[in-house]
């Protein structure tokens, strides 16, 4: 199946075309996941980044979309059901988007134009995980 939606700010989701992509709150209450940053962290200094999170539904198994987000967040998603990804066009105040399995390990990156100068850019972490299959 797929899906598609608009978050706006840090949880509301709004026209939403399927059922793929769940918001996922917090299970110690508030909005966001405080969530260890994925790029530029080493070993021995870590900072946390509040992302809101979607358990995103897949038939081979599921995985997890971390969006850094503030209030001023727009940014529209959209999912082949797999593993294709889609932004845009709208993405105000989001710089980058991870896929992650579901014990928070990375499978890959989106960087966004205010970042990567052009168009959204998709990374794979060397030594990754991959997408369960």
């Amino acid at each position: 199946m797929a899906d598609s939606l608009k978050l706006v700010g840090t949880k509301r989701v709004a026209a939403q075309t399927g059922s793929d992509l769940t918001i996922t709150t917090p299970l110690r209450g508030g909005d966001q996941h405080s969530v260890r940053r994925w790029w530029k962290d080493n070993k021995n200094s870590a900072l946390y980044i509040n992302c809101t999170k979607f358990t995103v539904s897949r038939t081979d198994g599921n995985v997890v979309l971390m969006v850094p987000s503030s209030p001023d967040t727009r940014l529209d998603i959209a999912f082949d059901g797999n593993s294709l990804w889609t932004f845009g066009p709208t993405d105000r105040a989001v710089s980058r988007v991870g896929v992650f399995t579901s014990d928070l390990e990375l499978i890959e990156e989106y960087v966004f134009p205010v970042i990567s100068g052009g168009k959204v850019m998709k990374t794979i972490p060397a030594g990754g995980a991959s997408y369960p299959s």
